[in-house]
């Protein structure tokens, strides 16, 4: 294995975050793996994936071609936040900062809890209800890029990767427009805002990237 780790090529690489908002991210991450594969011959350590959704089902799943066989793609239970909101409906009756956007003709269930129903908005209440969740599991990711044990030879890879840049890249993925589950309106809670240290930014199908 120590031998092995000698002959490893370094590959030179940003170290990467990437957020997947729905639908639309969980295809975005998906296909991002699947060209990282097909380029390293493996996911390089120095990127990291995070889905937020309001649907638990993980069935998705993409081919990738390495050499000598076709690599399946999927994320990992660990990449994926599924958020829920139960008691949903008195959201927008205790909260201003939720009144001042949530449509008043919206059909609010009850709970929320495996996907939006087909409710635009309701993907971006399920965000208001798990701000807590939602950045305890953000800066604990951060945390996660930032360790530099991920660039150690490893006997279990093809290469050395190390990062040609101190700064870590943040992009955010969703659909902005007709998406139906959190990415419909990506604001960050009240709650979220105050701590975030990681700016983000986004167009109308994906992020730019940000370094921090």
């Amino acid at each position: 294995m120590l031998e092995n780790a000698t002959h490893q090529k370094a590959r030179k690489l940003k170290r990467t975050v990437l957020i997947g908002l729905g639908g639309t991210g969980k295809k975005a991450l998906l296909h991002a793996k699947k060209r990282f594969l097909e380029t390293f011959g493996e996911e390089p350590p120095l990127v990291k994936y995070l889905l937020i959704d309001t649907t638990s089902a993980n069935t998705d799943i993409l081919y990738a071609r390495t050499p000598g066989r076709e690599e399946p793609v999927r994320l990992r239970a660990n990449e994926i936040l599924h958020i829920e909101a139960r008691g949903a409906s008195l959201l927008p009756q205790v909260h201003d900062e939720i009144r001042e956007w949530f449509p008043p003709k919206a059909d609010l269930k009850a709970n929320i809890l495996s996907g939006a129903g087909q409710i635009r908005a309701l993907g971006r209440l399920a965000l208001f209800a798990n701000a807590t969740t939602v950045y305890e599991n953000l800066r604990d990711l951060l945390a996660l890029a930032r360790d530099y044990r991920d660039e150690r030879p490893s006997g279990e890879r093809r290469h050395i990767y190390e990062p040609y840049t101190p700064h870590l890249t943040v992009a955010l993925v969703g659909r902005w427009l007709g998406e139906r589950g959190p990415a419909s309106s990506w604001t960050w809670p009240s709650s979220c805002a105050s701590s975030r240290r990681t700016r983000t930014s986004s167009s109308a199908t994906s992020s730019s990237p940000t370094s921090t």
